[in-house]
């Protein structure tokens, strides 16, 4: 199994998601929340970027120390990869 450490010098196993019926989400392997509101979640994982979108997303727990979390609602859709204003990553 695959670890990393994150900035706090804990240890973070390789990423997993877990998606139950579009209704119930676990995911493993957060180094960073970068934002978070009812329709989406925007995570920074190892090597990439996750965004999730979705309905009445609620995050039930989160620790980002071991780098997990548990979310609920209706998720529509799940992108991984960097996505964003192309000017922000031009001017960094």
């Amino acid at each position: 199994m695959e670890k990393t450490i994150n900035q706090d010098k804990q240890i973070i196993n390789s990423e997993s998601l877990i998606l139950s019926n579009r209704k119930t989400l676990k995911l493993e392997g957060i180094i960073e929340v970068i934002s978070t509101s009812e329709t989406n979640l925007n995570l920074k994982l190892k090597e990439t970027s996750l965004q999730i979108n979705g309905e009445n997303i609620n995050i039930l727990k989160l620790d980002v120390s071991s780098g997990s979390m548990e979310a609920e609602g209706k998720f529509n859709s799940i992108k991984y990869g960097n996505s964003g204003n192309i000017f922000k990553r031009i001017f960094k």
